[in-house]
């Protein structure tokens, strides 16, 4: 008898999903006229550096979880949904940090290299989905064979 995982008890299956929600969140926005920069004193903040703070926030936060002080999965999908949607941002901006942060247009935005990056570490992303899951699904019948 062997138990199945349930994707929604995974904190990877929610990192992913809103990696792929903040890059369509973003990618919608600025298609229909919306501007995710935040301009202060002329200094403009690209939306790639508040996923640098999410990820760097949730980062530290789930390195520190212990077992021994969190007894539900909750904290641990919370924090991985958080890493997930700032590494969304900053893949929604790959061809913004690839052109060294020269001038930078919506032609650039949708330019075919920043849609190949972002291609390419969604499969990055969702090879590292499949074989995490690949590996507990083994673990759990290992463990469920007497």
């Amino acid at each position: 008898m062997s138990r199945k995982i349930k994707l929604a008890s995974d904190p990877f299956f929610y990192l992913f999903v809103f990696f792929v929600i903040a890059i369509l969140a973003a990618r919608s926005y600025v298609y229909f006229g919306g501007d995710l920069n935040l301009s202060i004193s002329g200094v403009v903040i690209h939306h790639y550096m508040f996923g640098i703070i999410l990820m760097m926030i949730s980062g530290v936060c789930i390195f520190f979880l212990d077992s021994r002080f969190i007894s539900s999965n909750k904290l641990r999908i919370f924090f991985a949904s958080i890493f997930g949607a700032g590494l969304g941002l900053v893949t929604d901006e790959i061809s913004f940090i690839f052109s060294a942060a020269s001038f930078y247009s919506l032609v650039q935005y949708y330019s075919a290299a920043g849609l190949m990056a972002e291609a390419v570490i969604l499969v990055i992303i969702t090879i590292l989905f499949i074989l995490t899951t690949i590996r507990k699904r083994t673990t759990i019948r290992r463990k469920a064979k007497p």
